[in-house]
């Protein structure tokens, strides 16, 4: 699947920017896990369950951090992309759990 660039972010697997990443750390955003998020900046996904590969835009969308990516193997990271944030959708008559890789500036903490 061929992902398009347009205003934001736009992922299929691969992240992919218009602009260079913000350089700030990890520590920038004092988020750890479970703590409640919204996506501030135009984020778009094809990842979403149930949605047939369509595009589906994150922000406004609120979610939970599920994990931190600070280190890998041991070795010290730092991610452009380290929260991973759980969203839950409703599909029929169950609750369904989906994740996304998200900078911390494209978050808001509630």
């Amino acid at each position: 699947m061929a992902a398009q660039v347009s205003a934001g972010r736009v992922t299929s697997g691969v992240h992919l920017r218009r602009q260079a990443p913000s350089r700030r750390c990890v520590q920038a955003m004092a988020l750890d896990v479970g703590s409640r998020v919204r996506v501030s900046e135009s984020v778009t996904v094809y990842n979403e369950p149930k949605n047939g590969g369509n595009a589906t835009e994150l922000k406004g969308m609120e979610g939970v951090v599920a994990e931190v990516v600070r280190e890998h193997k041991g070795v010290p990271l730092s991610p452009i992309t380290p929260f991973v944030v759980a969203f839950e959708k409703e599909v029929g008559d169950k609750k369904v759990t989906w994740k996304v890789h998200l900078g911390d500036e494209e978050l808001e903490e509630l």
